[in-house]
């Protein structure tokens, strides 16, 4: 039995490490194998956004709402930078800009989502006016990012 495991995880990226941490929270006993020494797959090509605004409400905006903590947990503990600084998402039409209007009007208040909307002088001193040609931008203030390829060997 020394060599026994409750569940065997395959695939050491993202979701694989976070289900063998889910696991082993709850006591079980977990191996994880992966097939390389450096991450390669799905999780360093497309992961590193660590959303809360983009979240529809309900289940997938508490669990995202709750990873926040974890990722704030993992960072501090094995030793790799978590940013954050939020995100942005920039209105290029009218359209677009009313759409994030909308959000922080409806959505963003009724849910408690931490969003705000930038136009005018704040959406200009936004990165030394890089962005001054777009309309607005959306701010999500509970948004994170992490650097894959850093973060899943730590």
């Amino acid at each position: 039995m020394a060599n026994h495991s409750d569940i065997l995880i395959v695939g050491a990226g993202i979701l694989g490490l976070s289900h063998a941490y889910a696991a082993a929270r709850r006591g079980l006993r977990v191996k994880v194998f992966e097939r390389s020494a450096t991450p390669l797959g799905a999780s360093v090509r497309n992961f590193g956004q660590a959303l809360v605004t983009g979240q529809p409400p309900g289940i997938m905006l508490d669990l995202a709402r709750d990873s926040r903590s974890i990722w704030a947990h993992w960072a501090q503990h094995a030793g790799f930078e978590l940013k954050r600084n939020g995100s942005f998402l920039f209105a290029r039409t009218e359209a677009e800009e009313q759409l994030f209007e909308a959000f922080c009007n409806g959505r963003a208040q009724t849910h408690g989502y931490r969003a705000e909307l930038l136009r005018g002088p704040a959406l200009h001193a936004l990165y030394d006016g890089r962005f001054s040609h777009h309309r607005a931008a959306l701010h999500g203030l509970d948004d994170q990012q992490v650097y894959s390829r850093e973060a899943l060997p730590c």
